[in-house]
């Protein structure tokens, strides 16, 4: 039975010299005879790099009677080596004494091959869920690139239905309102200097008047810009310059401090400077009503990455709750109790009509910025 089985049997003695082997270990040994494989240390056959941890493991089986499984490679007579497994358990004589070991051999060349075979696979299998992921993610992300354009083209369809709606009465109610307005403010100047001995409250009304005058005729002058907004006419601007003068024209209270963080060097872009003040006067304004006259406004210049400059409005005031960031910017769309909605509106419309970006960061209560980034190669794009 011993000759007769697929596996290489030897018997070493407590030394580890082999006393006893069957056909198939000389074969697998590479010997012509049983002869030539007796008297040989098992370290002998195994390949020097796995020899301490095989005697080890040999050691073990001496010492504890416990069986080993020792992966390793194994030495023909010829000094080439292949794959084997040895599994190693103690020898007793009849009255139980350990007088050597049992090993049986197997060659791993076959097992050694199908694992390297599964792991290539495996290797393989993970290649391809790596890239069917990667495929997944990006037509995740073309799917979602897709939905959030079709979501901006149709908010800017109904922006564009919604402004389509108030150029059509815009032009012709402006002159008729601009007409009464204007004979109301003339009457209250004329009855202001034919009063101006009059007691307080008369003169506190006719202040009342030309102060409803005025911001009637700043809501029509907004629709206007809004809806009849012309093509910027672009000219070479130092952003560091432009800002300052949008702030002075938008009469910032006493109240408010500014802080302006400006860089030394010039941040150039291509503009159309009324529009640009008008945008930037816009944002200081609605920065303003939001503090209530009071707080903080940090104003921010600065060349960003990629070619591309960045103007950013930070106020202290109560902030934008996250349901309406993404709606601030649209026409008569405010959350104050005198506001029309056209202040920011039209500043996004012109940063969109010069190729940049604008966008609203906020937390409540810890007031909000209006960012804005523009190209600094605008006129090199428009111009293509």
């Amino acid at each position: 039975m011993v000759e007769a089985v697929m596996e290489g049997i030897a018997v070493t003695g407590l030394d580890g010299t082999v006393t006893e082997a069957n056909e198939k270990a000389v074969q697998m040994f590479g010997c012509r005879s049983e002869d030539e494989l007796l008297g040989k240390n098992a370290l002998d056959l195994i390949a020097q790099r796995d020899c301490r941890r095989a005697a080890a493991d040999m050691q073990e089986v001496r010492k504890q009677g416990v069986v080993r499984y020792i992966d390793c490679a194994l030495v023909k007579a010829d000094g080439s080596e292949y794959p084997g497994e040895i599994r190693a358990s103690m020898k007793r004589d009849a009255s139980g004494h350990p007088v050597g070991l049992i090993e049986i051999i197997r060659d791993a060349t076959e097992r050694r091959q199908a694992e390297e075979e599964l792991r290539q696979h495996r290797e393989h299998l993970e290649e391809v869920v790596q890239e069917r992921s990667a495929e997944l993610t990006k037509a995740n992300q073309r799917l979602q690139r897709e939905i959030t354009e079709r979501k901006l083209m149709q908010e800017r369809l109904i922006v564009s239905e919604r402004l389509a709606t108030l150029g059509q009465f815009s032009g012709s109610i402006s002159h008729e309102l601009r007409n009464s307005l204007a004979t109301i403010g003339s009457s209250a100047y004329y009855l202001k200097t034919k009063l101006k001995d009059a007691n307080e409250k008369v003169q506190e009304h006719l202040q009342r008047i030309k102060s409803s005058v005025d911001n009637a005729t700043t809501i029509i002058q907004s629709l206007l810009n809004l809806t009849r907004m012309r093509e910027p006419k672009l000219a070479r601007l130092d952003l560091r310059a432009i800002t300052p003068e949008a702030i002075a024209l938008a009469k910032v209270p006493v109240a408010v401090r500014v802080i302006r963080d400006f860089p030394e060097q010039e941040v150039g872009v291509h503009a159309d400077p009324e529009q640009l003040s008008m945008a930037f006067k816009n944002i200081v304004d609605n920065a303003v009503e939001a503090m209530e006259g009071r707080g903080t406004l940090t104003v921010i210049v600065r060349s960003a990455a990629d070619g591309w400059a960045e103007v950013s409005f930070a106020d202290s005031g109560p902030g934008i709750s996250p349901e309406n960031q993404d709606r601030i910017f649209e026409p008569l769309f405010s959350t104050k109790a005198k506001g029309i909605g056209f202040g920011l509106s039209i500043a996004r419309m012109v940063i969109d009509r010069h190729g940049g970006t604008i966008e609203a960061r906020s937390e409540p209560g810890k007031g909000a910025t209006i960012a804005i980034w523009l190209p600094l190669d605008m006129g090199e794009r428009k111009g293509e």
